[in-house]
């Protein structure tokens, strides 16, 4: 029996950040689980562009699919980096779905904020990280309902103790202003600004730690907060990484 796993990720042209995340994932899982082989599959057309431009070819999911449909493969599980279930998360399903009668078995793993457990786990992995520190963590933001994870990872974070853990969104809620709004009514005066993002991409060095007046950093020290960037994205962090073999676990586990 040929049994494969496919990593699929939005991915970035960034190549560092690329090696650091994706790449990092993918030996990730080939240590984990030796029987299975390893492919990485991207979900961005852009990215894919500009990747190939740099020497790089990587398949879409839809690819990936039909490659190893065509040399024999048997069982597929499919661990999207994505952090919500927004739609992007459903188009890889409906990618699978289109295949679920040319494999014996083809599943997709839970995207990393799924539920209470991840997102606590997600917010003492950080809270280890920055100890003392304030951190506010920049998600991409979605108009789908799925967005609502942010609002709930920092709700989880104060129920846990640690609510000096903020979450904002680049094109959702909550707003970068909204969480000026919260930082003065407790009085902080410092904070660790970084990507809730896989990958510290375009996202992160631009409209979270960039120069121009629209940049998250620049809002913040705008209202005299003082920032210290982070551009890394959380796949670059092991512990991170060993959470998505815990999903694909629990997807081995029925």
């Amino acid at each position: 029996m040929k049994k494969a796993i496919i990593e699929a990720s939005f991915g970035t042209s960034r190549i560092n950040a690329f090696e650091n995340s994706v790449l990092a994932l993918k030996e990730t899982f080939e240590a984990a689980f030796s029987d299975y082989e390893i492919f990485t599959a991207l979900t961005s057309p852009k990215v894919l562009s500009a990747l190939k431009k740099q020497g790089l070819n990587f398949d879409t999911a839809d690819e990936a699919l039909s490659r190893l449909k065509e040399n024999g493969f048997t069982e597929v599980i499919i661990q999207p980096t994505h952090f919500i279930a927004g739609f992007e998360y459903e188009m890889l399903l409906d990618s699978t779905e289109k295949y679920k009668n040319d494999f014996q078995l083809i599943k997709v793993g839970a995207p990393l904020l799924d539920s209470k457990d991840d997102m606590g786990k997600v917010c003492r992995i950080i809270a280890e990280k920055f100890p003392n520190e304030t951190v506010v963590l920049m998600g991409h933001g979605t108009e789908h309902s799925a967005n609502k994870a942010y609002t709930s990872f920092r709700r989880i974070c104060i129920e846990l103790g640690f609510d000096n853990i903020y979450t904002t969104t680049v094109e959702a809620e909550p707003t970068i202003d909204d969480v000026i709004a919260e930082l003065k009514l407790c009085g902080k005066k410092k904070v660790t600004l970084m990507p809730l993002m896989f990958v510290a991409g375009d996202h992160a060095e631009n409209d979270m730690a960039g120069n121009s007046p629209d940049s998250m950093k620049s809002h913040l020290e705008s209202a005299g907060i003082k920032v210290k960037c982070v551009l890394k994205g959380l796949g670059e962090y092991p512990e991170i990484r060993s959470l998505y073999c815990e999903h694909i676990n629990n997807v081995l586990k029925g």
